[in-house]
């Protein structure tokens, strides 16, 4: 999912446009409804220097909603569950 155009507004910094791809490249090497504990610790890999708490948070709260608003992805916020969309 490399080179990704996600349909923002108004386009995000380059550090938080390199965090959404990760996110999404992460989803791409996992299939179906991945866990966000799972999406996490996979991201945590990539980020050694993060806490993986803090990760969570950030995905809960943040990544995955804004992600979601774009229609790239399909968060399922009670299960915490997060799937690409087609």
């Amino acid at each position: 999912m490399a080179n990704t155009a996600l349909p923002f507004k108004s386009p995000p910094e380059p550090e938080l446009l390199a965090r959404y791809q990760r996110i999404l490249d992460c989803l791409d090497s996992l299939s179906g409804a991945v866990p966000v504990d799972r999406l996490a610790d996979e991201l945590l890999a990539l980020e050694p220097a993060a806490d993986v708490e803090r990760i969570r948070i950030r995905l809960h709260h943040s990544d995955l909603p804004r992600l979601e608003d774009t229609g790239v992805l399909s968060y399922d916020r009670t299960r915490r569950h997060v799937r690409l969309l087609e």
